[in-house]
């Protein structure tokens, strides 16, 4: 197991395959309370790219997976940190960097990229995206979120805290359920990278209207949207969305 540090000192567990004499990366960013295999899914995706002859790195955010950090003390600025330190390292190591994300890790993508050099990531891919805190967690009408998160506002949810998120029970702490609510991912826009979005039409966990209004608003920028007939993780279309990242990455 790797480990990077970052500059509050957390210690990123991280796992790269190189591949020779290759000049590109795929980096993976996972979801809110899994782990760098993101349920099996980065694992195939792994595999695949490898034998593309592309280079992989998944990690572990701060609270997830092998961090030294407790899921209570996470914070969405702590993991945009992460993301930041994991993007540099593969920056000075490879001469194209795609980053593809999944559900919690395309809103701390969207977050880092608000200030950060567009020129230093060549493509993005957004599986299940989590554009909108308010409409995944804060004020949503979607099934999963409302099933644990208090829907009355911040001095509601806050008096709660910490909330459990999830079969997994992530333990979410003040000030990150704080975060949720002064965060706003869904304002910034992608335009000078290539963007592919990737959402299922079924989805009760993440808004797909919310990924379908973001894509409106970003239209005159390089940004592209697939639905499909799928919920949340998109296992019933898995081999489409196979296809269409590859069309995207390798074929375009």
């Amino acid at each position: 197991m790797n480990k990077l540090i970052t500059k509050d000192n957390h210690q990123i567990s991280f796992l790269e395959n190189e591949i020779s004499d290759n000049e590109t990366v795929l980096i993976m960013a996972h979801g809110i309370t899994v782990n760098k295999d993101e349920n099996g899914f980065f694992v195939e995706l792994e595999k695949k790219y490898n034998a593309e002859d592309f280079s992989t790195i998944r990690f572990d955010f701060r609270g997830h997976g092998d961090s030294p950090i407790k899921d209570i003390d996470c914070t969405i600025t702590g993991m945009i940190e992460d993301l930041y330190t994991v993007i540099n390292y593969a920056k000075n190591k490879y001469k194209k960097v795609n980053l593809l994300a999944t559900s919690f890790g395309c809103s701390i993508s969207l977050l880092l990229l608000k200030h950060f050099k567009k020129n230093k990531l060549n493509k993005i891919v957004f599986v299940n995206p989590v554009i909108s805190y308010k409409t995944t967690f804060t004020d949503t009408d979607l099934p999963w979120g409302n099933s644990f998160f208090p829907q009355k506002g911040i001095e509601s949810a806050i008096d709660s805290a910490p909330i459990l998120i999830g079969r997994r029970k992530f333990k979410t702490g003040s000030k990150m359920i704080s975060e949720l609510f002064y965060y706003e991912p869904e304002k910034v826009k992608i335009k000078e990278i290539p963007l592919s979005l990737h959402h299922g039409t079924n989805d009760t966990m993440v808004s797909y209207k919310s990924c379908s209004d973001y894509y409106e608003s970003c239209k005159s920028g390089k940004i592209q949207m697939t639905a499909y007939n799928a919920s949340h993780g998109i296992t019933e279309e898995r081999e489409k969305l196979y296809i269409n990242i590859d069309k995207f990455l390798i074929d375009a």
